[in-house]
């Protein structure tokens, strides 16, 4: 069994090696083929060469077959290179001139057309010749067990045909050393992708050090130990501020209630409102705390009962701040079955409801929308959001003015969290009139299309 290293240098040069190891074997195999291939073709067109020189000479007369023209040289019959045979048409032999190879009269290619064949080394090629009405064969005869009358035009048409060979070998080793390190790579290249989703909502991804090439997994594994370490911080300060945050309820709820013992109305009011804004705060750092960190863990959410029960929940403390809640169906009386974490999605409804409080003046009408499809839309006749700060309304701590609102500019970016979390999404979307934001679902794995109760339209005001 061959074990191939794992490390990307050693990877390189073992298949280096089996190339190497592969173009050795073939390499001979190729050579001898082409060199077969370029004598047979070689010694092919000589005796094709031959035999029209001699075709002219060849003729039948009251004599028999007959050569009117004295043979070359390469026939004599004991210097000669070369065979020369006349055979009619009964397989009579009229001229038999050269080194007589002795080739019997069976295994000459006596056919209508012209024809080549080894036998035992040597070449023969058997040429249709009629003349005055008579036909014969000329046939001519090599032998190449004589290299040395090919050794100079074998190697020089072998060299023609094979020089193209060596810079094609090279280009595919150096093609399969190419398509090698882009298959090494591709491992880098997934966990690079793998890096850029590491992120302050994401701190659980790390990196899959055991695909790796050895010279990179130290490097891999060490950012891998780095991340633990932050998420370990991450996770410390998280839970401290929700700690703190817990901590604090109980006395800001001993001074709400020393609070009506104030006389001076004034004093009292304004001390209420520093209380509300401290207190919402606080409710949105252990928010915070919540959404941050790891992946959360996701399952079917019923979106048309996590809203009645979110409108239902707020509906006291927005009819005593003067504005009115509307909750609307658009979703035609199906079930809304989403892909989610219900105490995300909660969090994030509850935040949009209460930014649409706290940021429109007494008198709004704040409209809550199921649907169509898995949205839901929390839309106010407010001064709405300007079309330059919709960028930036999900940043953390951002507010357009300092001077107003009570809130630490934490809202809309803990929903943006929160629902990134889902694989959802925060849309603030244009409005005819105020502010609409939406929150995308993503639909269940199984969704159930049986009608629910309708959903009708509901006002809740005072």
């Amino acid at each position: 069994m061959t074990v191939v290293p794992q490390s990307l240098f050693g990877r390189l040069v073992f298949v280096q090696v089996a190339a190497a190891a592969v173009l050795a074997a073939l390499l001979p195999i190729l050579i001898s083929h082409l060199l077969i291939s370029t004598t047979n073709s070689l010694v092919g067109r000589g005796l094709d060469r031959t035999a029209e020189r001699l075709r002219p000479a060849v003729a039948y007369s009251a004599r028999g077959w007959t050569f009117t023209e004295p043979l070359p040289p390469m026939f004599d019959s004991k210097v000669g290179i070369r065979e020369a045979r006349l055979i009619d048409a009964a397989g009579r032999t009229w001229i038999d001139q050269g080194p007589h190879y002795r080739i019997p009269a069976s295994a000459l290619p006596l056919r209508q057309s012209e024809a080549h064949l080894l036998w035992n080394g040597i070449d023969v090629g058997a040429y249709p010749i009629v003349s005055n009405g008579h036909q014969a064969w000329l046939v001519i005869s090599s032998d190449r067990r004589r290299p040395e009358s090919l050794v100079v035009n074998v190697a020089t048409a072998f060299l023609h045909h094979f020089l193209w060979i060596v810079p094609a070998l090279i280009l595919c080793s150096l093609i399969i050393t190419l398509l090698f390190l882009a298959q090494t790579t591709r491992a880098v290249r997934r966990a690079s992708r793998r890096a850029q989703d590491i992120d302050g909502d994401r701190l659980d991804v790390r990196l899959d050090a055991g695909s790796l090439p050895q010279e990179v997994r130290p490097l891999a594994e060490a950012v891998n130990l780095a991340l633990d370490r932050v998420e370990e911080g991450y996770s410390a300060q998280a839970e401290f501020a929700a700690n703190v945050a817990h901590e604090l309820r109980n006395p800001l709820a001993t001074i709400g209630c020393r609070i009506e013992e104030i006389a001076d109305p004034v004093v009292r009011e304004q001390m209420i409102s520093s209380l509300r804004h401290a207190s919402h705060i606080i409710d949105q750092l252990m928010m915070l705390a919540r959404v941050g960190g790891k992946e959360a863990a996701l399952g079917p959410i019923d979106l048309r009962s996590m809203i009645r029960a979110a409108v239902q929940d707020s509906t006291a403390r927005i009819i005593s701040g003067g504005r009115t809640i509307q909750l609307n169906d658009r979703a035609s009386g199906a079930q809304l079955l989403a892909t989610g974490n219900e105490s995300l999605a909660r969090i994030s409804l509850d935040n949009l409801i209460d930014n649409a409080q706290r940021h429109t003046p007494p008198g709004t009408r704040i409209r809550v929308t199921a649907g169509p499809g898995l949205r839901i839309s929390v839309e106010d006749n407010g001064p709405g959001i300007p079309l330059s700060d919709r960028d930036r309304v999900r940043l953390r701590h951002w507010r357009r003015d300092d001077r107003s609102g009570d809130g630490a500019g934490l809202g809309l970016s803990i929903v943006s969290k929160a629902m990134a979390a889902q694989n959802g999404s925060l849309q603030i979307s244009e409005s005819s009139a105020g502010a609409m934001l939406e929150l995308l679902f993503h639909p269940a794995d199984t969704v159930c299309e049986k009608a629910a109760p309708a959903g009708g339209s509901l006002m809740l005001q005072d």
